[in-house]
């Protein structure tokens, strides 16, 4: 279910299989919650929606890959927090879309982004960056 703990092989075998394979990444960021939380908290939320929504399509007998998470997003919102590390909505949107398009080149099916970080640059940066993911034919 991990892309990162299989083999090149395994995941070519897969490709070529003739069964659409669909790549499920976790987007979060490294940002403050609160005193009691870790920085990663957004990481582990959008891990666990991945590794569910791959076991449910596996229930229906479609196979999906979850890709390593993207553990930085904009995240101004908390970047008066240590710890909180921002990157800018141009950077972000930038490594989806050369994700996508070397998922695209591969022969995956399509893109589901896993998101569980809300702020708004972040947000309003998935939805563009999908926006051009389907433009490049690979449906998210």
């Amino acid at each position: 279910m991990n892309l990162a703990e299989q083999s090149w092989m395994a995941v070519r075998d897969a490709l070529a299989g003739g069964a659409r394979v669909a790549a499920i990444l976790p987007c979060g960021a490294t940002e403050a919650h609160g005193p009691h939380l870790p920085l990663n908290t957004d990481v582990i939320i959008s891990e666990g929606m991945a590794r569910r929504a791959a076991a449910l399509l596996a229930d229906e007998g479609l196979h999906a890959w979850v890709l390593p998470s993207l553990a930085y997003a904009p995240a101004e919102y908390a970047a008066a927090f240590a710890g909180t590390v921002s990157v800018s909505v141009a950077s972000a949107k930038a490594l989806i879309l050369d994700i996508a398009r070397a998922l695209k080149a591969q022969g995956f099916a399509c893109l589901a982004l896993a998101n569980s970080h809300f702020d708004p640059a972040n947000v309003s940066m998935l939805r563009a960056a999908a926006d051009e993911i389907r433009a490049l034919g690979l449906p998210v």
